[in-house]
């Protein structure tokens, strides 16, 4: 039996949709994490110069700044853990439809074969009829 038009869009759609969430996977952690590591970086060396500032309103002020930033890239980690979070959702959601697609699949597959196998037995049962003398001759 030859695959459907509908199967052959689902599997073929599917298959886009995998990739695609695979590329922009590896685009969002690579960019994350590049990222992170900079923000990270310059964080650090930014605090290390503002320790060496002498004590006064401008090193108030510096430390205070950095402590924003601080935060803010405190909460952009939060930001990415959600994502990741919704990735992992997206990918649960493509495998649930993968899996639901290959159970229809056999399920259609077994009804047809089914129908195939009743069909076969009668016309198999009607060639016998035939062949069988009526009864009333008898």
């Amino acid at each position: 039996m030859s695959e459907t038009p509908q199967r052959k869009v689902l599997k073929e759609m599917l298959m886009k949709l995998k990739a695609k969430v695979i590329d922009s996977q590896k685009m969002f952690f690579g960019l994350s994490i590049t990222m992170t590591a900079t923000q990270t970086q310059t964080l650090k060396e930014s605090l290390e110069s503002v320790l060496k500032m002498p004590e006064g309103e401008a090193k108030t002020t510096a430390l205070l700044t950095l402590s924003l930033f601080n935060s803010w890239n405190q909460n952009l980690n939060l930001l990415n853990t959600n994502i990741v979070a919704l990735i992992n959702d997206m990918n649960l959601y493509i495998e649930t439809l993968e899996r639901y697609s290959t159970e229809l699949d056999n399920t259609l597959t077994n009804i047809f074969e089914e129908a195939k196998r009743m069909a076969e037995e009668q016309l198999k049962q009607q060639e016998e009829l035939k062949k069988r003398e009526p009864s009333y001759r008898t």
